[in-house]
């Protein structure tokens, strides 16, 4: 069944060896994509550590699959031959989408390293320092006995 409509894009949208590849390729990781996207707001969300590594870990596997899909696109187009308009746009989102989740990535491990970005290990959050962190600790009377 999954052959069958692949091969029926391939004869509406045209291409060469690599499209029926760059087709599936291109749907997985549309797939893990929305899961990336999903991640990333439940992230946003809740803006700790743990869903920071799962939104980074779900991300560098989408951008895998997406990374594939790039190459099979660019492979398509260096092997030439008549490719319909529609599978011209599509190797274009492929492209671009590729860059795009590549910035993604690059944000979330900015966000990983760095407390002026992000989290930092579940340091302070991104409007304190570590030293006023310490002072306001530091001030709270002992407790007593």
């Amino acid at each position: 069944m999954k052959g069958l409509i692949i091969s029926c894009l391939i004869t509406v949208l045209g291409g060469n060896a690599a499209t029926n590849y760059m087709l599936m390729f291109a749907l997985l990781a549309g797939t893990t994509g929305i899961a990336s996207v999903i991640v990333g707001i439940a992230h946003f969300r809740s803006w700790s550590v743990s869903s920071m590594a799962a939104a980074t870990s779900v991300a560098v596997i989408s951008w895998a699959l997406t990374g594939l899909a790039f190459g099979l696109a660019w492979k398509e187009v260096r092997l030439g031959g008549y490719r319909g308009k529609r599978l011209q746009t599509l190797e274009v989102f492929i492209i671009t989408s590729t860059l795009i989740h590549l910035l993604y990535i690059i944000l979330l491990y900015a966000g990983h390293f760095n407390q002026r970005y992000g989290l930092c290990h579940g340091g302070p959050g991104p409007g304190s320092s570590t030293r006023e962190a310490q002072k306001t600790t530091e001030s709270e009377p002992p407790p007593a006995a």
